[in-house]
């Protein structure tokens, strides 16, 4: 019986942490959407391909992200280094499958 009392304490607590992890704000999203179209344009790339593309990373990180990872990683990057490599990952997934998206 007390195997069984651990696991489910621990499925309570991964349910717990779930449930108070924060979504990234829409206004958050939404500064990062501009910001990608304003860069992908400035590289010369057509606005009909850089909505698109800007749409999907906006809405790739606001499923994939927490708004603690979000933070976290943009922490990161304002200090000139690497957010997590799990982050890394995960964005990287995300930039590829957009790119893809609008070929």
């Amino acid at each position: 019986m007390r195997p069984f009392s651990a696991a489910v304490f621990l499925l309570a607590a991964a349910l717990a942490s779930q449930a108070r992890a924060e979504p990234i704000p829409a206004k958050n999203l939404a500064a990062d959407r501009r910001a990608c179209t304003a860069t992908c344009t400035s590289r010369g790339l057509p606005l009909a391909k850089c909505t698109p593309y800007c749409d999907c990373i906006s809405k790739g990180v606001g499923a994939e992200f927490t708004f603690e990872e979000y933070t976290a990683a943009a922490e990161a990057t304002q200090q000139n280094q690497y957010p997590s490599q799990d982050v890394m990952d995960r964005m990287t997934k995300i930039t590829k499958a957009c790119a893809a998206s609008v070929q």
